[in-house]
């Protein structure tokens, strides 16, 4: 269901202030095995290694790997050498069945759950890949809240976890990590052992290195993952994920951590503190309006919608900064960011929107 809500001048208030790391300081550089520990993925092959649209993949705790393949409706489960195990689900809007894209997070005793974007649902499955239950996510109408896993803490956009007890603790270590500079904002993921895998996101679409911190906040590593490489999930000792060969052939690939005593300095992360705000700045509230423009255009010609941020049909007010975080026909999901204030502000359509996120309602962090 398309939904366009504007923003108002009736918007939470956005508070707090931090400091960051010195810039110049040197910590452990961290490494990945050249060659993946397990790979899933062929160009040309028997069926269930090939892969359309691998948007989550998870590994549990017994080392069975789930591929949540979209363009095949189904949850493909390989055992951890990677050989193909079984299927779970299909395309329909029945109990354990997947109309959109799936993303998987784990559950205690290898159980699981897949959230269908299609059906706004999370489902649970046992350890046997079982069908348990199924709830549907309304997307909340509240600007700041987050029922899932994806949500947004002053200029960071965060995977992990959906509780708010262990989000405080998240949010404390974040605030003592200082906020990026202004126009950016900080991607973060948490690994499973509760360390803090973070990246500063600048403007023009550029990337630094992933910074590794302790779950109190303290930098302890810098981190470069393959190149072409989209993480899932994090392990103590590997990381999870898709990635594109030379071929552009998806591939699920687990690389194992190697740590490296090899010094890397920290860089672009001296951060300004922030000020207190009583409201959303007026051009952060006139871009998400424009945002909500952009809806409407995509929903109109959505085959030709641009996938470059540079290219983009709609203005962001002077005082803010967009980021595209992903765009094609399916869906997109872009972030305006304060230039003056640690704020980010998002809103997602179509396959992009982020599991427990109302499509087309505009979301911004507390």
């Amino acid at each position: 269901m398309i939904r366009a809500a504007l923003v108002s001048a009736g918007l939470l208030a956005l508070l707090g202030c931090g400091a960051g790391h010195e810039a110049g300081q040197t910590v452990p550089r961290w490494r990945f095995s050249e060659q993946p520990m397990m790979d899933v993925g062929v160009a040309e092959g028997d069926e269930p290694y090939e892969l359309d649209g691998a948007a989550s993949s998870l590994r549990l705790a017994d080392g069975r790997l789930l591929v949540a393949n979209t363009g095949s409706s189904e949850i493909r489960v390989f055992d951890a050498q990677g050989r193909f195990l079984a299927r779970i689900g299909r395309k329909g809007s029945g109990p354990g069945e997947f109309t959109g894209s799936i993303l998987l997070t784990a559950r205690d005793l290898n159980g699981f759950a897949a959230y269908d974007r299609g059906e706004g649902r999370l489902s649970t499955f046992d350890s046997a890949g079982a069908y348990v239950d199924a709830q549907r996510i309304e997307g909340p109408d509240t600007f700041t809240s987050f029922p899932l896993w994806v949500w947004l803490y002053r200029a960071n956009w965060i995977v992990g976890p959906a509780d708010s007890g262990g989000r405080a603790g998240v949010a404390k270590a974040l605030l003592g990590m200082g906020d990026p500079p202004a126009g950016s904002y900080r991607y973060v993921q948490l690994a499973s052992d509760g360390r803090i895998w973070s990246q500063v996101r600048l403007p023009g679409d550029s990337v630094e290195a992933w910074q590794v911190h302790s779950p109190d906040g303290t930098l302890i590593a810098i981190a470069e993952l393959p190149r072409r490489f989209e993480i899932h999930q994090i392990g103590g000792d590997f990381v999870l994920g898709r990635r594109w060969d030379a071929a552009d052939v998806e591939h699920i690939s687990a690389y194992r951590l190697i740590p490296d005593t090899t010094a890397a300095a920290v860089t672009g992360t001296t951060h300004q503190d922030s000020t207190d705000l009583a409201s959303l700045s007026e051009p952060l509230k006139l871009s998400l309006r424009n945002l909500v423009a952009a809806q409407e255009m995509f929903y109109a010609d959505s085959n030709h919608y641009a996938t470059v941020s540079g290219s983009l049909n709609w203005e962001v007010e002077n005082g803010a900064i967009l980021h595209l975080m992903e765009a094609d026909r399916r869906g997109w999901v872009g972030l305006v960011v304060d230039q003056k204030a640690p704020v980010i502000c998002g809103m997602a359509v179509g396959n992009s929107t982020p599991p427990g996120w109302g499509e087309g309602s505009p979301k911004c962090g507390s």
